[in-house]
């Protein structure tokens, strides 16, 4: 292992590092939309899972053709610098007042079937 190029150590521990701020920002997602917008447990899971499932089926489809096109050095350098821009605005976000004005959001999926229901009855019934 130690006679591993530079490269490949650099290309390693940037993907290591990137994937303990993706995990960590997941995490934090979720306490946020549990906490700070509303949501119930359920719903925030359920929206990270699906932001997570979108990234994945992106890396799958889209990202090798973007790699193919610019070639591995213009790639990663690019996918670099967005990552850090993304890095960038999560860490100033908080002084820009975002989360300020989050809308409340039903408190579990079930609510939302249980309010449509209802109004839709409220609807249907004849006066």
């Amino acid at each position: 292992m130690l006679a591993w190029s530079r490269g490949l150590w650099l290309v390693n521990l940037v993907n290591f590092a990137d994937g303990v701020a993706y995990f960590g920002v997941l995490a934090l997602t979720t306490l946020f939309l549990e906490r700070d917008a509303g949501f119930s447990t359920e719903w925030s899971t359920v929206s990270v899972s699906l932001f997570t499932g979108a990234v994945t089926v992106f890396m799958a489809l889209g990202g090798g053709t973007v790699s193919d096109r610019l070639g591995v050095r213009r790639a990663l350098s690019l996918a670099l610098l967005l990552v850090l821009a993304g890095r960038i605005l999560l860490t100033l976000a908080p002084q820009a007042g975002a989360g300020a004005a989050v809308p409340r959001w039903p408190r579990s999926p079930s609510s939302c079937t249980r309010s449509a229901r209802a109004s839709s009855s409220r609807r249907s019934t004849p006066a």
